[in-house]
């Protein structure tokens, strides 16, 4: 479906499984991963002690108010994210900051109803529906960040 790169931004990343996850299946990516909790941030490090996986991922506490502002890296080719739709709302615009032009947004936890003002608000950033994942009245979204015609540079 979609061509991943080099770099995956994981938000709400509690245990860190699905990072984890994420470097097992794309084993030269480099992952990064916040949190709110501070347990959630022990227990993703301790996990990813667990499975050798220290020089591919980093976990990073962050504060509600930071803006996802990180030490590490500043875009990426798949963010992904499990949290709460009023969260994903307040967040949206500096979630649009954090993925790469033509990169891919992941979504789930979003209950069905939801899922029409999360593409609402994210389109008014141009990213926009790739495919929607419906289960039992919960979606995963995924979506890409498109390039804008006045954005494309030709080469003359």
């Amino acid at each position: 479906m979609f061509s991943f790169q080099h770099t995956l931004f994981h938000i709400g990343s509690g245990s860190g499984i699905l990072s984890i996850c994420a470097s097992k299946y794309w084993e030269n990516a480099q992952i990064y991963g916040v949190d709110i909790d501070k347990t959630s941030i022990i227990r993703s490090r301790k996990n990813i002690k667990k499975n050798n996986l220290e020089s591919k991922i980093r976990f990073e506490l962050v504060h509600p108010k930071t803006n996802l502002n990180l030490k590490y890296k500043s875009e990426f080719d798949l963010v992904v994210a499990n949290i709460i739709t009023s969260e994903l709302i307040l967040l949206a615009k500096y979630i649009e900051k954090k993925i790469k032009k033509n990169g891919y947004l992941v979504l789930s936890g979003i209950l069905d109803f939801q899922s029409k003002i999360i593409l609402s608000k994210f389109r008014n950033f141009n990213i926009i529906l790739n495919k929607k994942i419906s289960i039992s009245g919960w979606v995963t979204i995924i979506l890409k960040k498109e390039v804008k015609h006045n954005e494309t540079k030709y080469l003359s």
